[in-house]
């Protein structure tokens, strides 16, 4: 659904359901923009995600609680 808005002198529009939300923006070319709600990860859990062997170990216990979750259905 395409809705018009007027940005403000400074360039701001209001989205409704985004309102106190952290949302990245790209500009996709001169003229569009893709707005998408994100959540933040605190720098010091990013590094996990920097460090390969962390994060093998990370994801391996996910897919170790995913399963132990579908065998007790």
């Amino acid at each position: 659904m395409a809705t018009v808005r007027r940005a403000d002198n400074k360039g701001r529009i209001t989205i409704p359901g985004l309102a106190g939300s952290q949302v990245l923006i790209e500009e996709v070319s001169e003229h569009e923009f893709r707005v998408r709600r994100v959540e933040a990860i605190p720098t010091e859990e990013a590094r996990i995600l920097k460090n390969p062997v962390a994060l093998a170990a990370l994801q391996a216990l996910g897919k170790d609680c995913r399963q132990l979750g579908e065998s007790s259905e």
